[in-house]
């Protein structure tokens, strides 16, 4: 399944996902993909067709503390102190 995926240069996340609440994980999933530089150059609109056959890494952790997803951690509090921004 491929779905275009609107980019920018330089995204800005959205902060209000990214706070806390009190002692709370925030979990994220970061997908890598290979890219190549035609695609990139060719990228229509700021859109992107991001291809499952792409995929070379999907990686969940917290945005706070930084530490990599563990069914146990998720029942801790997070001891990660809020990063600047979020």
């Amino acid at each position: 399944m491929t779905e275009p995926i609107e980019f920018e240069t330089a995204p800005r996340p959205r902060l209000d996902l990214l706070t806390p609440e009190r002692d709370e994980h925030v979990w994220i999933a970061s997908a890598v993909y290979r890219m190549a530089a035609e695609t990139l150059r060719d990228g229509a609109g700021g859109q992107l067709n991001l291809d499952r056959r792409k995929v070379l890494a999907i990686e969940i952790g917290c945005w706070i503390c930084e530490e990599p997803y563990s069914e146990r951690l998720s029942y801790r509090k997070c001891a990660g102190e809020k990063r600047p921004g979020a």
